[in-house]
């Protein structure tokens, strides 16, 4: 629909000090075939289906040549399968469970030589490449940044954030397997998506950037008013999201929840409220976790926010406690404490939900029954900066 658009260049006027996606490779888009079977290689197994109980971590601190994709079964407490990845991947699974795209950078003498960036496609049964789709503007390299690539509500784009050092975001095209555009997002970072063809990143002034696509290609950009203070109350910048789901939550360093709608391709910051009481405030309860504090059962109305206790600028040490907040009320229905404190957490969204909590190595599991969290195994020796469960985005 979209292969007509042009390469949009847009003059950056403010970037964020974070890592930059530095790295030019040949302005060509590429798609390579099925990978081609290695002469005495064991056979590829055939997984199931993917389960709502399997569990997609990262772990972007054992290496950063290689980074491993894990998949565990969180119903077996077993890892299923590993994807082998590149330098500081990213990825994203679509709301089918049919593929799993992971952003790659790789260099022709491994830690040296010509750089390439891409995005390749795999199949979730067999964790096997099939396609790739080279990405002529590099993309993000940066820890941890789970919303650095997404997508679109339909699934038939990619987005991919850069940042080199001004920030943007390239508009892949999923269906024709090519990639599109490069839109400039000045001030603005990450992509969250917002409907078929559009996307917010959140802005160092504390509002958010829209941005959408239109069938002729035209690209439009809005900036909503500041919704929180980025000098006295920043947000995390991994909002809980659920694909299909008209609201995404933001909580800040000092628990203000900013519910966001998306409505019409736009997300629209709502009234917030703060899911701490005087007391515990007093008592230094704040949000907290080193990569992915929140998640969110949109079904059941339920965010789930990770929490420690500290002073301020501590809001990269681990959680202790998991509360559940009623996303209707706002009020905070339950404080259970975990068996180890956690980095990042995941919830999966049927009904039967497990929460997932990841310490260093182990991977806690979790059932919820009711507002209340049981644990029930520890999978160890898989480590994980975040984590995604199917549905998510």
């Amino acid at each position: 629909m979209h292969q007509n658009l042009k390469r949009i260049r847009v003059p950056a006027i403010l970037s964020l000090t974070l890592l930059a996606s530095v790295g030019a490779v040949s302005p060509r888009n590429t798609l390579a075939g099925p990978a081609a079977p290695i002469e005495g290689a064991s056979p590829v197994v055939i997984l199931p289906e993917p389960s709502p109980h399997w569990v997609y971590l990262i772990d972007h601190s054992s290496s950063l040549v290689v980074t491993n994709i894990t998949v565990v079964d969180g119903d077996a407490g077993k890892v299923v399968g590993t994807i082998s990845s590149s330098f500081l991947p990213n990825f994203v699974i679509t709301p089918d469970a049919h593929t799993i795209y992971v952003s790659e950078t790789y260099w022709s003498r491994g830690t040296r030589g010509v750089r390439s960036d891409m995005i390749t496609a795999y199949s979730p049964r067999t964790l096997v490449p099939s396609t790739e789709v080279e990405l002529p503007s590099g993309r993000l390299l940066a820890n941890g940044k789970k919303y650095g690539l997404s997508l679109s509500a339909d699934g038939h784009y990619l987005f991919s954030a850069n940042m080199r050092p001004g920030t943007s975001v390239s508009v892949i095209d999923l269906k024709n397997s090519t990639w599109v555009t490069e839109i400039e997002t000045p001030g603005c970072f990450l992509a969250y998506p917002t409907g078929v063809a559009s996307f917010a990143s959140v802005c160092g002034n504390g509002a958010l950037m829209n941005v959408s696509i239109s069938a002729t290609g035209e690209v439009r950009k809005a900036v909503t008013r500041p919704f929180f203070n980025p000098e006295r109350d920043p947000v995390f910048d991994a909002p809980a999201m659920v694909s299909g789901d008209d609201h995404f939550y933001f909580v800040s360093y000092h628990g203000q929840v900013w519910p966001v709608t998306r409505v019409d391709g736009r997300a629209e910051p709502g009234p917030s409220w703060n899911i701490l009481t005087e007391e515990e405030r007093r008592s230094g309860w704040r949000p907290g976790g080193f990569y992915q504090l929140l998640a969110v059962h949109a079904k059941h109305k339920r965010l789930f926010v990770l929490m420690h206790q500290g002073g301020e600028w501590t809001h990269k040490q681990y959680g202790t406690q998991v509360w559940v907040v009623n996303t209707e009320t706002g009020r905070v229905v339950r404080r259970d404490s975990l068996v180890a404190p956690a980095s990042s957490i995941a919830v999966t969204l049927d009904d039967d939900a497990l929460l997932f909590a990841i310490n260093e190595s182990t991977l806690s599991v979790y059932r919820i029954v009711g507002d209340s969290l049981r644990h029930v195994r520890d999978v160890k020796n898989v480590g994980a900066s975040f984590m995604s469960v199917l549905g998510e985005g």
